[in-house]
């Protein structure tokens, strides 16, 4: 729609930081980035939490991942009947596959880290900050769907 696209290229509003991004994004209204990315993001949750709760450092030689995909599986079924994650798609083996690349990228199944208990403590709390965010973007559409704000 023609008024997103010139809300979008309105470069004046972004460079008045914070307050102008915050203003551009209400004029846009981008409000479905999570029914979009929120399968793939609390998957991405549960394979922190899963890789958070290993008790002791493995290596890329000693994971099993069969095993580790099954922890998963069992710690999705947990967190949908707790309500931390919303979607039964966030249980899917692909979306599961796909974080675990991500944690390898990032070098949290390396071995002989010493701080590799933390590392994968760091990417579990940005994942649940990033839901968290998740959560604030539908409680403002549900806002916004209720008239009780613009």
């Amino acid at each position: 729609q023609p008024q997103y696209w010139d809300a979008l290229h309105n470069k004046g509003m972004i460079a008045q930081g914070p307050a102008g991004a915050r203003a551009l994004l209400a004029k846009a209204q981008p409000l479905v980035a999570s029914r979009v990315l929120r399968s793939f993001l609390e998957a991405y949750l549960v394979v922190a939490s899963a890789l958070e709760r290993i008790p002791r450092p493995e290596t890329e030689a000693t994971f099993d991942e069969v095993a580790f995909m099954k922890r998963c599986h069992a710690l999705a079924k947990q967190f949908l009947l707790q309500k931390r994650i919303q979607h039964p798609e966030a249980a899917s083996q692909m979306y599961f596959q796909t974080a675990l690349r991500l944690a390898r990228n990032r070098g949290l199944l390396d071995g002989g880290l010493s701080h590799q208990r933390e590392r994968r403590a760091s990417f579990a709390s940005e994942m649940r900050e990033i839901v968290r965010r998740l959560d604030a973007i539908d409680a403002l559409t549900a806002s916004r769907r209720a008239g009780l704000i613009d």
